[in-house]
């Protein structure tokens, strides 16, 4: 496929991905808000410490099995039917070893009430290794809009219906729980409805074997990577109690909604795309700097609105029980485009097959997390927030280093890329601020400061666009207008002259 052809087929992907990971957000601060006033923090608590187990644990249920089905530029006959027994077969070892073993890990982390919750949750090893192949195929045939969709389903009826019907009957942490196998099973049964593959092939072979040397390293990189993210709830519980766990990982998934929108949509578009380009390092030179502007431009400035705007997005979205969320969220918001810029760095040195360097990376961030959240504990859950977020400054860096490093690239490229949202995030701020101090000098309610201030920084970003997009997008402005004659339907005339005016820089 030429360049044109691949750039053209990754931002049709990406708007479909983009689009369907906006749907969910939507669902998931729905679903948030009615479950935050269903719920208390303590329930939250529970099971956000058993999930932590549960999701750490399935990173072993794969073995980066399925990553590799992606990866590798051609597949045997067999390679599906091996994955998918090889995974099941984990899977399964892994319910069987959750089970016995949740009493202890439970006690071990001073709640013990979490140990039948984490022993049901077990199950969702076998049902995310049943459909774990199925997705991985889908992935590599670039089936973005169908993906998309079975995202936006499963979680509608597995959160959204079962989750919140469950709450509303009064049954506490364990509507949680359900809603999140109900989610893991309805996703396994539309999968591998829309993708169905063999269900057996040998556990030896070729395929297994390359897989098994690219998964290991997957395998660090992801338990490493998995550590740093999840180790900060774990210190709070420990060290704050079940309540504070439950504040501090509310303000970490609010914010991490707009961070997995970003990321999850790199990540699922961008790595088969660099995985077919993995021996053209010029390509994705050109396609990595491009993309540290394309992420601080979206990320930068919506990190910022989400900082001014955190007492009343907290107020609406969960309630005035958790106040105590506000200060952590507005730190994770500030963080937000190092968090989804390393999504892309991840992205570049695993379509290359560069795990392992990776994976030393990431530990190295584990342990930044766990020691500067300790330190940070001292000072309560905004201590951890600012201890973590500076652990995730360097890890970001690091990994941008290793990325220009595997592509023989140029720093200087990459900040001038970053840069490119300077102009976009000044305006946009400053917009935010005036906007919610003059709607809280008003007294206007919550949902009034925050749909005028939105409502601000939406239209001066809107006419900014119109009126100077060179000024806005800067060295993207050539690629914007290529791509969105791509994507978009046949414009209208005007916005055909000022497509034409973005590409001749006026």
């Amino acid at each position: 496929m030429s360049r044109s052809g691949s750039s053209q087929r990754t931002s049709v992907g990406l708007a479909w991905t983009m689009a369907g990971a906006g749907g969910h957000m939507v669902l998931q601060v729905i679903a948030l808000s009615l479950l935050g006033r269903l719920l208390t923090p303590a329930d939250f608590g529970v099971v956000t410490v058993a999930l932590v187990v549960v999701n750490f644990s399935s990173i072993f249920a794969q073995l980066g099995l399925n990553q590799s089905l992606v990866q590798q530029a051609t597949l045997s006959r067999n390679a599906a039917g091996s994955a998918f027994v090889i995974s099941m077969l984990l899977g399964t070892l892994l319910c069987l070893a959750v089970y016995l073993l949740a009493p202890g890990i439970a006690s071990s982390l001073g709640l013990v009430d979490a140990a039948p919750i984490l022993q049901v949750l077990g199950v969702v090893f076998i049902l995310r290794a049943a459909g774990a192949t199925a997705e991985a195929l889908l992935v590599r045939a670039l089936r973005f809009r169908l993906v998309a969709l079975l995202d936006l389903l499963s979680y509608g009826i597995g959160y959204g219906v079962v989750g919140v019907t469950l709450a509303w009957l009064g049954a506490g942490p364990w509507a949680l729980v359900m809603g999140h196998l109900s989610q893991a099973a309805l996703r396994t049964i539309l999968t591998l409805s829309m993708r169905p593959h063999e269900l057996v092939g040998p556990i030896g072979g070729p395929f297994v074997r390359q897989a098994l040397r690219f998964g290991g390293g997957f395998s660090m990189s992801r338990v490493a990577n998995y550590v740093a993210l999840q180790a900060d709830n774990l210190v709070v519980a420990r060290t704050l109690g079940a309540d504070a766990a439950g504040a501090y990982s509310r303000a970490y998934q609010l914010m991490g909604m707009p961070a997995s929108l970003i990321g999850n949509a790199l990540d699922r578009v961008l790595f088969p795309t660099f995985a077919r380009q993995q021996d053209d390092r010029s390509a994705l030179l050109e396609n990595y700097v491009r993309g540290t502007a394309i992420v601080t431009l979206l990320s930068l400035p919506l990190g910022v609105v989400a900082a001014v705007l955190a007492p009343e997005a907290v107020l609406l979205v969960l309630g005035d029980q958790w106040q105590a969320t506000v200060a952590p969220f507005q730190v994770f918001a500030l963080t937000l485009s190092f968090r989804v810029l390393d999504r892309l760095n991840a992205v570049v040195v695993r379509a290359v097959g560069v795990v392992y360097r990776r994976a030393f990376l990431q530990i190295a961030y584990a342990v930044g997390v766990i020691a500067l959240a300790l330190a940070g504990s001292h000072y309560g859950l905004t201590g951890v927030a600012l201890g973590v977020a500076a652990a995730l400054v360097g890890n970001c860096l690091s990994g941008v280093w290793l990325s220009l490093r595997v592509l023989s690239g140029d720093a200087r490229s990459v900040v001038t890329g970053a840069t490119t949202a300077v102009p976009a995030t000044g305006l946009i701020a400053a917009a935010a601020l005036l906007g919610a101090w003059s709607t809280r000098a008003l007294e206007l309610p919550a949902w009034g400061v925050v749909v005028a201030t939105i409502g601000l920084c939406t239209s001066l970003a809107a006419l900014a666009v119109w009126l100077a997009p060179r000024w806005w997008f800067g060295a993207l402005a050539t690629w914007v207008a290529t791509n969105a004659r791509d994507v978009l339907p046949t414009p209208r005339p005007a916005l055909t002259r000022w497509l034409a005016r973005l590409e001749r820089g006026a």
